[in-house]
């Protein structure tokens, strides 16, 4: 006699879809570039040499308190007046954001004084439920070093790091009045607006906003 249905499926896994393997697999790349306690190991080049000042990169997956508070003023004085025109400025949540376990911070010191120019902060982040990235939360410069290629090059440097961890995507937040971070981005670096801007949600952001979601591929 023919078995039941149920009998025939007993014991057997119920196949995965697609969607479900990409999310399990999004989550496992996330996880891993987390765990990865030597991201900068296969990248180029960790000093950068503009004939004018020779500097060097170190990553810091938790900041000192004299680099961390370092990093809260640049990032005031920088940022401060984009902050407050959207979201307000809060630096007590800034603060959380820099030491929250899943934050990983580049600082560039200048070799010569060995203090501290330049720091980015980013996280491993799985996005659309299935798309593994790496976030650039914040890529801040001291005044003197800016027009020098030291943004390009920490960008390229997150790109580098992106891709060895198997991200998908770089990401990032920008202020749309700050047009030379626009052009930066966009022009210099080929990011694009991405999918998840709310420029393609008109619906739920029927005023618009004053900040876009950038991305770029990262093959």
């Amino acid at each position: 006699d023919a078995l039941p249905i149920c009998a025939k499926s007993k014991g057997k896994k119920p196949k995965r879809s697609d969607s479900m393997v990409q999310q399990i697999a999004a989550k496992q790349a996330v996880s891993r570039a987390c765990e990865n306690r030597s991201l900068l190991a296969e990248c180029s080049s960790l000093v950068f040499n503009d004939k004018e000042s020779l500097f060097r990169v170190e990553l810091f997956p938790k900041l000192t308190s004299h680099h961390l508070d370092w990093c809260l003023a640049l990032l005031s004085d920088n940022m401060k007046q984009y902050y407050e025109s959207v979201w307000g400025w809060n630096e007590r949540e800034k603060r959380k954001e820099l030491v929250h376990e899943s934050s990983r911070i580049l600082l560039l010191f200048d070799s010569t004084d060995h203090q501290p120019k330049a720091f980015v902060h980013f996280r491993f982040e799985v996005v659309d439920s299935k798309i593994p990235v790496l976030y650039v939360y914040e890529i801040q410069l001291s005044t003197d070093i800016r027009g020098r290629g030291v943004g390009r090059y920490l960008m390229e440097l997150v790109e580098q790091i992106a891709r060895t961890t198997k991200m998908k995507q770089v990401m990032l937040t920008c202020f749309k009045q700050n047009e030379s971070a626009m052009q930066f981005y966009c022009r210099s670096l080929g990011y694009e607006l991405d999918v998840s801007d709310p420029s393609n949600f008109p619906d739920q952001f029927p005023g618009g906003v004053l900040y876009c979601i950038l991305s770029k591929r990262i093959e």
